[in-house]
């Protein structure tokens, strides 16, 4: 790979160029063009500080939001951000997000990953490793085309009439299953139910599809192949909670209908939490993407992200708007959740307890000892215990006992370390231990500690 190193004014204007396409907050779904669509202000460095000071202040009232309006993001912004109070991303993201939120946990027995054999493996990456993965995984990487009268508005790549006089919108896909249990986004095949679906297999073949489910807060739809022509061939599904920042991975799909395309990057984040990106909505906010510097464009949604061991760690699926280089693709351990429950249910159900999670850590928590002049919160909880900034009045979680600015620092007697430790466990209809510490109100200088039990409700709505 060639590296082209301008010079350090070209390199300087660039930045400037690039901070400014990135914070427009404009994502465009490789599918087809859909736009967020979401501008804003200016964040300066002194507001930065002021909403590190704010935040800990609201925390101890218990009425901690985020609704940022974010613009232009200049590197002294980004410097100020993280110094302020010591606060980290993943502390101003996890704020205010609803337990609601995106969370397909399942009773069910789920779809397996297989484990990679050269998991963080340290030898050199040859010529034809990328080859290798991509000739592992391509057979089974397939082209959408939901058929649909002109003006549907469907998203996808628009454009070309087949021989039926209609136009396709098109993405791509992988199939999970011999008998033809294809995964794609949401977006690609909305409004499909009751339209024709056209797949193109990696080898020419043209077989009917038909949407068995699909989850719009995930972006995640079935799709099974006409069965008679089973069997398939299938990918193998990997694991992407132990995917790490700098791993090289690979980009399967049919870009712009350019069919059996494959690109080559690496992971920028694996943490990429949905808030950062502007999106909103319950179900959604508390979303986390795999960043990549593959390329993903239009037509690429619903296809593989895969490592070099030719394993499916994520489904690709929008890119940052007039940027190069920065894509996001749902990691496969959320989309097999969704999956399992989309093949099981029909839909994804999702727990709701009524409150919002606001990850602790030193500088939160010295804060909050600061601005209330008592121990509270102590000193365990600055490794990523959960603090309840609101519980609303009459949620399962008020119900249970849970109050507001009690920290959650355990859960089913593990320890908590930030707010997915909260999250995983919770299922509709079950029962979960909580341990939590609460501020004295007698005496107002220390802390009792409890175990609440909370059984969360089904999430209605979205």
């Amino acid at each position: 790979l060639g590296v082209a190193v301008p010079s350090m004014m070209a390199m300087a204007t660039s930045r400037r160029t690039g901070a400014r396409a990135l914070c427009t907050k404009q994502l465009e779904f490789g599918g087809g063009g859909l736009e967020a669509g979401l501008k804003g202000g200016e964040i300066s460095s002194s507001c930065v500080s002021h909403l590190a000071a704010a935040t800990a202040a609201t925390a101890t009232a218990g009425g901690i939001t985020t609704s940022f309006r974010t613009g232009r993001w200049s590197s002294q912004s980004q410097s100020a951000a993280s110094a302020a109070s010591g606060m980290t991303s993943t502390g101003f993201a996890a704020a205010g997000l609803m337990v609601g939120g995106f969370v397909a946990t399942l009773n069910q027995t789920p779809i397996q990953a297989e484990a990679s054999s050269s998991s963080h493996r340290n030898v050199p990456i040859g010529r034809n490793e990328v080859a290798d993965a991509a000739e592992a995984v391509a057979p089974a990487v397939v082209n959408l085309a939901v058929l649909t009268r002109t003006g549907g508005g469907l998203f996808g790549v628009r454009g070309g009439h087949d021989r039926e006089g209609v136009v396709a919108a098109t993405g791509s896909g992988f199939i999970i299953d011999t008998k033809g249990v294809c995964v794609t986004n949401a977006h690609v095949v909305r409004g499909a139910a009751s339209t024709k679906l056209r797949v193109t297999l990696h080898d020419g073949r043209t077989v009917e599809g038909q949407v068995v489910a699909a989850d719009a807060a995930s972006d995640i739809a079935v799709v099974q192949l006409d069965e008679k022509r089973a069997p398939y061939p299938c990918v193998k599904l990997g694991q992407s909670d132990n995917l790490r920042a700098g791993e090289w991975v690979v980009a399967l799909g049919s870009p712009l209908h350019l069919s059996n395309t494959v690109t080559v990057g690496i992971i920028s984040n694996v943490t990429r939490r949905a808030s950062d990106l502007g999106m909103g909505g319950a179900a959604r906010a508390r979303m986390a993407y795999l960043q990549t510097d593959a390329a993903i464009n239009q037509g690429n949604s619903g296809g593989p992200l895969c490592d070099l061991d030719g394993r499916v760690v994520g489904v690709n699926t929008m890119k940052a708007l007039g940027a190069d280089g920065v894509s996001f693709a749902i990691p496969i351990d959320e989309a097999r959740r969704v999956v399992t429950q989309l093949l099981d249910h029909g839909r994804v159900r999702r727990p709701y307890l009524g409150m919002k999670l606001l990850e602790l850590n030193a500088g939160i928590c010295e804060s909050l000892r600061t601005s209330t002049g008592t121990p509270f919160p102590p000193k365990e909880c600055e490794r990523g215990a959960v603090l309840l900034p609101h519980v609303h009045p009459g949620a399962p979680a008020d119900r249970c006992g849970l109050h507001s600015g009690d920290v959650i620092v355990k859960v089913n007697e593990k320890d908590v370390t930030g707010v997915q430790s909260v999250l995983d466990p919770l299922e509709p209809g079950k029962k979960v231990h909580f341990e939590v510490v609460r501020r004295d109100e007698t005496t107002r200088k220390g802390f009792v500690r409890l175990c609440v039990v909370v059984q969360a409700e089904e999430m209605r709505g979205g």
